[in-house]
């Protein structure tokens, strides 16, 4: 008879949403086979945020596997740069089309894995899908011809590396290939250990769009297979998130050009001519849609009174916050008990400074054990985190202005903005100095703009100019005495207007 361990016990899978695996391991054997490990590794197991079931037994890459998977990477690299450009573009456009046929799969993976509500994770994939249709038209790196003779291109950095963030499992991981993938480049991917599946599926997609083999290498693992990838490469691309942040020091160190490191709040002023109901509505889809682009600081223009805090109060305590793959939740879940506990910490910190919780303000169990209310702050004193830390959660500062200067000066107290957005009736009458890469200025669900593909493209490219002089002894061609004055000129004008 065999004994049982000390503290062992038994489950029933059928009661117990802990005692198995949510994906079946038969079913994601192919996909785990793409993890670049060596004999012997080990495993790395995510926890689902809906449940906190196990979602998979993944294989873990070690800091030994890189320099293999970057000789692999190198190789591809140079097959692939030598491909004439439209062979490139051809790749990215099947990459749109299959991203678009698969579509259910990866929403599955990104909601299982990360806990986004699944409008959410479509938002994302259609940003991707929308940045791989937008290269596969148009390449910013092709050869510009100069009046002076002149010829300038872009010729890839040779390997990039691409580390991922478990809130944009989707953007951070194959929508920051494509711009490497797009001029040339090989990639080392190292998704974050929460969102690896979706890692390795964007692999697979990349493989079944007739890229070749070896062009994007998955590693996994934690932070020390990242700290063995800034070594490995020639440009580096990294997400605002404390590993990001840690692995982009290393890379500064290491002289390796790094990229990307997204700035901190997404912030929005609603202006006095804002039509309250309806801008209220949109702007609590806009703060609580668990996206890292979600707004978290508000500006309210002091003309509207209590009514637009009370209407848009009311918006967020209407929305649908709960698990489940479909499209009935408008709000999903947080990814790691660490978001949980930072979230809170940072809402009792504003409480303690005499700032109103509006709403929420506390853990929503009965969905999950990793949700958290739609959360409110007003009244939030100049020295709380809340107000400048870049947050990963439901929770939104609201703010009181008199003028529209105020309105940009609080906008500006957290520095560079990756987005700002402005709610008005009359968006042509607007000219603001807002430090934010995209300002969004119109009506309620207004399209925000996406990434600029040509920055993305030089980001991961070096500039090379050829200049073709005559021979000697070669005559000149007759001209006007003022033509070569006249060229130099407007070469320069040509190059100035490139730079823009």
């Amino acid at each position: 008879m065999a004994h049982e361990e000390p503290g062992a016990h038994l489950a029933d899978p059928e009661t117990d949403p802990l005692a198995t695996y949510v994906l079946e391991p038969d079913d994601l054997r192919t996909l785990c086979a793409r993890a670049v490990v060596g004999p012997g590794a080990g495993t790395i197991t995510a926890h689902a945020p809906f449940t906190g079931a196990p979602v998979a037994a993944v294989p873990a890459s070690g800091p030994d596997d890189v320099p293999a998977a970057a000789a692999v990477a190198r190789a591809a690299h140079r097959r692939w740069a030598a491909a004439s450009p439209q062979r490139r573009r051809a790749g990215l456009r099947a990459v749109h089309d299959l991203l678009l046929g698969r579509q259910s799969d990866v929403l599955d993976l990104m909601q299982v894995e990360t806990g986004l509500a699944r409008s959410t994770a479509f938002a994302e994939l259609v940003g991707v899908a929308d940045l791989a249709r937008r290269s596969a038209v148009r390449d910013p790196s092709r050869a510009r011809h100069h009046l002076d003779g002149s010829v300038s291109r872009r010729r890839p950095a040779g390997v990039v590396g691409v580390v991922g963030a478990a809130r944009a499992p989707l953007a951070s991981t194959l929508g920051a290939a494509l711009a490497p993938l797009l001029t040339g480049n090989a990639v080392l991917l190292h998704p974050d250990p929460q969102s690896v599946l979706v890692g390795l599926w964007a692999a697979e997609l990349v493989e079944d769009a007739g890229l070749p083999a070896g062009l994007l290498q998955v590693l996994t693992g934690g932070i020390e297979v990242g700290a063995a990838v800034v070594a490995a490469v020639d440009r580096l691309v990294v997400p605002a998130t404390a590993a990001g942040r840690e692995l982009a020091g290393l890379a500064g160190h290491l002289q390796v050009q790094v990229n990307r490191l997204a700035p901190g709040t997404v912030a929005a002023y609603v202006r006095h001519d804002a039509p309250v109901e309806a801008t209220a509505r949109a702007l609590a889809r806009a703060c609580f849609n668990g996206s890292p682009s979600a707004v978290r600081r508000v500006q309210v223009h002091r003309a509207l009174g209590g009514a637009f805090e009370e209407a848009f109060v009311d918006a967020a305590q209407l929305l649908d916050v709960g698990p489940g793959l479909d499209y009935r939740a408008e709000a999903g879940s947080l990814s790691s008990a660490a978001q949980l506990q930072r979230i809170g910490d940072l809402v009792a910190e504003a409480a303690g400074l005499e700032a109103r919780v509006i709403t929420g303000g506390e853990p929503l169990l009965r969905c999950g054990p990793l949700f958290y209310a739609p959360t409110v702050l007003g009244d939030v004193p100049a020295g709380a985190a809340a107000r400048y830390e870049p947050v990963d959660g439901p929770l939104v500062v609201l703010d009181e202005v008199s003028s529209d200067d105020e309105a940009v000066a609080v906008m500006n107290e957290t520095g560079p903005m990756p987005r700002a957005l402005v709610w008005t009736a009359n968006p042509r009458t607007w000219d603001l100095e807002v430090r934010a890469e995209v300002l969004v200025v119109g009506a309620p669900g207004g399209p925000a703009a996406g990434p600029d593909l040509r920055a993305l493209v030089e980001q991961v490219t070096d500039p090379r100019t050829v200049v073709r002089r005559r021979r000697a002894g070669a005559a000149p061609r007759p001209a006007d005495a003022s033509r070569p004055a006249l060229l130099v000129v407007a070469s320069r004008v040509r190059r100035a207007l490139d730079r823009l």
